[in-house]
């Protein structure tokens, strides 16, 4: 493959492919071959506490959910009705699975599960069809 390159027989994009992988080889061996020399490479560094793991995640939850974040990553989609069905299924999957997995209590499964279902409700109505004659 080198010296196909290296005549300019690849095209652009397959060229551009093979750069990056090179590069990115390189450093990965890099960083194996100095951590199995144990170098100057320290892998995890500080620990965290249970409440501070558990603060961590439901940040990055009510990050990634929130309403701006979920009306962009829906910018793909091209009908009103599309998007409005991207973000109340997003946010539905947010509160089935979201706030169930951090909830240690039973008062939170429940507020959960309430919340889950009065979402759940109109989102059903966009994907029911019309009844035909």
């Amino acid at each position: 493959m080198e010296h196909l390159a290296a005549v300019g027989v690849l095209p652009a994009a397959k060229q551009q492919f093979l750069e990056a992988y090179d590069r990115e080889h390189a450093i990965t061996m890099r960083l194996l071959r100095a951590y199995r020399d144990r170098k100057g490479v320290r892998l995890g560094g500080k620990s965290f506490t249970a409440e501070q793991i558990r603060q961590l995640t439901q940040e990055t939850w009510d990050s990634f959910y929130s309403l701006p974040a979920i009306w962009r990553r829906s910018s793909f989609l091209r009908s009103m009705k599309g998007r409005l069905a991207f973000v109340l299924i997003s946010k539905l999957y947010r509160q089935m699975y979201a706030n169930t997995g951090i909830a240690t209590d039973s008062a939170r499964h429940v507020r959960a599960g309430k919340m889950a279902r009065l979402i759940a409700k109109p989102c059903r109505r966009l994907f029911v069809a019309k009844a035909t004659a």
